[in-house]
Parts: C-alpha cells; sequence; structure tokens
C-alpha cells in the first residue's frame, strides 16, 4: 500500500494565496462612482495611464510590433537553438 504524506502548510504558505486573491478581488469586482460613473479601480488605472501616455503610445505599439517582426524574421533565418530546445528554456530562466 503507498503511504501518502499530507503536506503540512504553513500559515506563509497560506498568505501567498489569500493576500493577491484579495487584491484582485478588489481591483476586478467591487465597482464605485468616479466622476458620476461606475468603474473599477482596473478601469480607471487604464483610463488615466492611457490619458497620460497618449502622445507616446503609438511609438510603444510601433516598437512591439517592429521587435516582434524583426524577431520573427531572424528566427525564421538562424532557427536559434534556445528557440528550437524550449523544454531546456526553464533551466535558464531559473
Amino acid at each position: 500500500m503507498e503511504d501518502t504524506m499530507k503536506k503540512q502548510y504553513k500559515i506563509g504558505d497560506y498568505l501567498k494565496f489569500i493576500i493577491p486573491s484579495l487584491i484582485g478581488i478588489l481591483l476586478l469586482m467591487f465597482p464605485f462612482q468616479y466622476d458620476g460613473d461606475t468603474t473599477i479601480v482596473v478601469a480607471l488605472l487604464a483610463g488615466k495611464m492611457t490619458s497620460a501616455m497618449k502622445d507616446i503610445l503609438p511609438t510603444i505599439v510601433l516598437g512591439f510590433v517592429t521587435f516582434t517582426g524583426l524577431m520573427t524574421v531572424i528566427y525564421k533565418k538562424t532557427k536559434l537553438d534556445i528557440i528550437e530546445n524550449m523544454d531546456r528554456l526553464h533551466l535558464i530562466i531559473q
């Protein structure tokens, strides 16, 4: 018969789950009134960030699109070993 041991979780393990969950609930699920509109925190922050960056946002998007295109061409031409062997990528990241 197999011996199954229950993992003993510490309070820190529980808090690593509970605290981000509560933050997510607060940011995404509780609407409030702001300037006469009902909104959530994430939508308010996204609107503020977009309005603050409206002049540079097209440049940022262009940069991302250009980078993605260049990396695609580089990969297609060179078949980089690091991309071909993605199963070993976790060893590099750690």
